[in-house]
């Protein structure tokens, strides 16, 4: 959401706003300079077709490097509110990827965000957090969460973590456009827990609970920056390398 968006643009240290765009709903982005990258913060709506439309035009602009934080079902137990899912793989039960590529693509994530990701949640949980969990696991994305969780279930067996509308597309998207994406879920209702998608919103007894998701997914969301500093400073030392061993051999 735009709120979200503001609220992140503010906690980056150091990030120094450049432009603000506000377009149509639901999209809003801010642009500036965090650190060596330059960064864009954006929301893109509810549900596939939307995220697919923002992911075209940023790719237009030039944007390569995608991570995508929101939230989640859960569908396991051990899965509680406030935790933190870094999807390695999405089961495409939406209907918007498949009109990029045929079922039996996979929807996967770049390998380098998701490996750089554990490790600052890792690092992050051991020495500021020790009450945030993360996993790393399966999502399923399906076209709408209220009112299918008999099909959350299913998948459930299957051992997916988590439930949303979006991985899926993007990292469908984002294999065949070369592009590196990941996808951030933070638990905000469980299928196991009786918990539906929306419940938290209409409880007064449970804002306590909102208040800890939206703190995890502003945690998750700086995170997200960092891993996006590691990747561009990964690219640079691998470039210098790459200039040594041409002057080498010259």
């Amino acid at each position: 959401s735009k709120d979200h968006v503001e609220e992140l643009a503010s906690i980056l240290d150091g990030f120094e706003v450049k432009t603000r765009v506000e377009g149509r709903e639901p999209f809003f982005t801010i642009t500036g300079k965090y650190k060596v990258i330059d960064l864009t913060i954006a929301s893109t709506g509810i549900g596939a077709p939307s995220l697919a439309l923002a992911l075209e035009e940023y790719v237009r602009l030039g944007g390569r490097v995608f991570i995508r934080v929101g939230f989640g079902t859960g569908l396991q137990s051990r899965l509680s509110l406030g935790d933190v899912v870094l999807v390695s793989s999405a089961i495409r039960a939406d209907g918007t990827s498949r009109h990029y590529a045929p079922i039996e693509y996979p929807a996967v994530a770049s390998y380098e965000l998701i490996w750089y990701a554990k490790e600052l949640f890792k690092t992050y949980t051991r020495i500021y957090d020790h009450e945030m969990r993360y996993h790393v696991g399966l999502a399923v994305s399906l076209d709408v969460l209220v009112g299918l969780e008999d099909v959350m279930r299913t998948w459930a067996k299957a051992d997916a973590l988590i439930a949303d509308m979006e991985t899926s597309t993007l990292y469908t998207l984002s294999s065949i456009k070369r592009l590196k994406s990941l996808s951030i879920l933070v638990v905000d209702s469980s299928i196991p827990h009786g918990i539906m998608p929306g419940d938290l919103e209409r409880s007064i007894e449970r804002a306590g609970y909102t208040k800890k998701i939206n703190d995890r997914l502003l945690v998750a969301s700086k995170l997200a920056a960092e891993v996006l500093v590691r990747i561009r400073e990964e690219y640079r030392y691998q470039k210098e390398v790459e200039e040594r061993v041409r002057e080498q051999h010259s």
